[in-house]
């Protein structure tokens, strides 16, 4: 009051309460007898300000979307009119005392608050899928990357993560690769090549000879990967370990490179499988894929072959996702969506229903010799790495060159895929990984982007009950995980509960085991299914721990630890891997 007192002697015709104050603060300032009269008696003026509150920070964050610079992108940018509204109209007139009045009522015939988008995305989900970006992208020293899970069934995106590097250690949302980044897909695309070929007639127990694991188109020389010596094998084996050889020649004798007819029927089938158009999907940004043909100027006789094994075509992260998710569907293309419903006050306005793009993609037949061969990648391929014992994973490996635009490319640069889905005998969840420019030493798509696909399909099948169903015919009643924590204390509670642990290296201190039980029989087992390397040099990977073992291991590796929440570590605020200084402060989230 003294202050009031005081700008009252000066004469100053406004008095400046505050600024940024709560809704709340606000409702008990109105009580005060001074301000409890209305605007133009008690004089109070109030200027309220719209702000945006993200309750799950980041996340998502390009995909959600946000308006800079007049320019919204992301869901905001596709269903910024829902979002706006319908704003009333009020006739005004400036009185003597130089004070906007209103005149009459306001026209509101017309008028609606915004509606409310409800999202597909499961935040918990995306905060496992970002987490495990962020770690494989820093661990690789890798450019950027995106992860994308979504439902078979409906099409529904459950989590799509979008990363790139902006600092040492530091990785942001800037850019949303999955939608808007066609780039050459590589051994991802060898699945493409195939189903053409079997809807064309080719059996899978073709055979084609990588003696010399090399071979020349128009003395273009085509390598595998590795000197394989394998001599004749048929196609299953050419897909299980990726040979770029293999494939290409079976693409090459049932469609001749040199018939410019035969090669169309080769592209006709892609074509016909929607490789060549956009998704359509809701939201802005979506690139438009590049699929060759014979028409094309850039047509040559060394297309097909390389085409075969994913060069000289152009696809997006989600536009491969929703190929692949096709195939775990029985043949039947949805559209991935990222928007369920529209409500008005807790009122559904509109429903989003799956949407199919192509009922029969490719025949049924085709499609059960595709999940075949994608089975086979896992159990006898190049990821082999993601086989556990809980559930079935199918997929594919791709490890592309990346084109330094007119120079060609060089084996420096890489681009790292995995694309599949699970559990293989009941699909129920589809995923795709990219990684981009790995430097860390490692490029090859089974040991960069499939951990981070096994990370995500862990926590998903840890989390979602319906997926542990038992087959039928199956003893086993029920399966789940157990946290991560140290070996020696789940071998002392296990052993106490008479539950054996089966391939159980006492070398390995920190690890993940899944439970499973026989109630037929009345037994349980637990088995390893991760094993995570600590070091006391760089941050530890913590999440998935209980609370003691976290904080020892962070103590120990000189880390001051705060904590937020209670139950198991879901987030760590510095990446593992990182190198950090001495009381360097980390802050851990939990959640039950």
């Amino acid at each position: 009051m003294k202050a009031l007192s005081k700008a009252r002697k000066k004469g100053s015709r406004y008095f400046f309460i505050a600024k940024n104050v709560s809704y709340d603060t606000l409702k008990i300032l109105k009580t005060f007898p001074i301000f409890n009269s209305g605007r133009f008696k008690s004089g109070l003026i109030i200027n309220e300000q719209v702000c945006r509150k993200l309750i799950y920070g980041n996340l998502a964050l390009r995909t959600i979307g946000y308006e800079r610079n007049n320019i919204t992108v992301g869901l905001e940018g596709y269903y910024s009119n829902e979002l706006s509204g319908v704003k009333a109209k009020q006739v005004e007139q400036m009185t003597e005392e130089k004070e906007w009045r209103p005149i009459g009522k306001a026209e509101e015939s017309e008028t609606h608050n915004g509606y409310d988008i409800v999202t597909t995305i499961d935040a918990k989900i995306q905060d496992v899928a970002e987490n495990a970006l962020r770690i494989c992208l820093d661990s690789n020293k890798a450019q950027h990357g995106c992860a994308v899970l979504m439902e078979v069934k409906t099409g529904y995106v459950k989590a799509i993560a979008n990363l790139t590097k902006t600092g040492e250690h530091r990785y942001e949302e800037r850019y949303n690769y999955a939608i808007g980044e066609k780039v050459e897909p590589g051994s991802t695309f060898k699945l493409m090549s195939l189903i053409a070929a079997m809807e064309e007639g080719v059996d899978t127990s073709v055979t084609v000879d990588i003696t010399g694991a090399s071979t020349t188109y128009n003395n273009r020389k085509m390598e595998d990967s590795h000197n394989l010596g394998l001599g004749r094998i048929s196609m299953v084996k050419a897909f299980e370990i990726s040979s770029n050889v293999g494939i290409s020649k079976i693409i090459t004798q049932k469609f001749n490179r040199a018939d410019k007819s035969s090669c169309k029927k080769f592209t006709d089938r892609l074509y016909e499988m929607g490789l060549n158009e956009p998704l359509g999907l809701k939201i802005v940004g979506e690139a438009h894929p590049v699929v060759k043909n014979p028409d094309f100027r850039s047509w040559s006789n060394i297309t097909l072959p390389w085409m075969s094994i994913g060069y000289e075509v152009a696809l997006t992260p989600l536009q491969i996702l929703a190929f692949y998710n096709a195939v775990a569907n029985d043949g039947v293309k949805v559209c991935p969506q990222f928007v369920q419903e529209i409500r008005s006050n807790g009122k559904i306005i509109e429903k989003f229903d799956p949407v199919i793009l192509n009922p029969t993609m490719c025949s049924k037949e085709t499609a059960a010799k595709a999940k075949h061969l994608l089975e086979c990648v896992v159990q006898n391929g190049t990821a082999k790495k993601l086989k556990n014992p809980l559930y079935k994973i199918a997929g594919k490996t791709g490890t592309a060159q990346i084109a330094q635009d007119n120079k060609g490319f060089n084996k420096k640069n890489y681009r790292a895929s995995f694309v599949g889905y699970f559990p293989a005998d009941n699909p129920m969840y589809s995923i795709i990984v990219i990684i981009h420019d790995p430097q860390g030493g490692k490029y090859y798509g089974g040991e960069v982007a499939a951990p981070v696909f096994k990370e995500i399909a862990n926590k998903v099948f840890a989390t979602k009950l319906n997926m542990q169903n038992v087959p039928v015919g199956s003893d086993t009643v029920s399966r789940q995980f157990v946290s991560t924590g140290n070996s020696s204390d789940y071998s002392l509670v296990l052993k106490s509960l008479g539950i054996p642990v089966n391939n159980l290296n006492a070398d390995n201190k920190w690890i993940s085991l899944a439970v499973s039980t026989n109630a037929a029989k009345n037994q349980c087992s637990a088995n390893p299914v991760e094993v995570r390397q600590i070091s006391n040099s760089v941050v530890p990977d913590v999440t998935g721990m209980n609370l003691k073992d976290a904080v020892y291991l962070l103590e120990k590796s000189g880390l001051k630890v705060k904590i937020n929440g209670k139950g198991i570590i879901r987030k760590q605020s510095i990446t593992p891997g990182a190198k950090v200084a001495k009381n360097t402060p980390i802050q851990l989230d939990l959640s039950i």
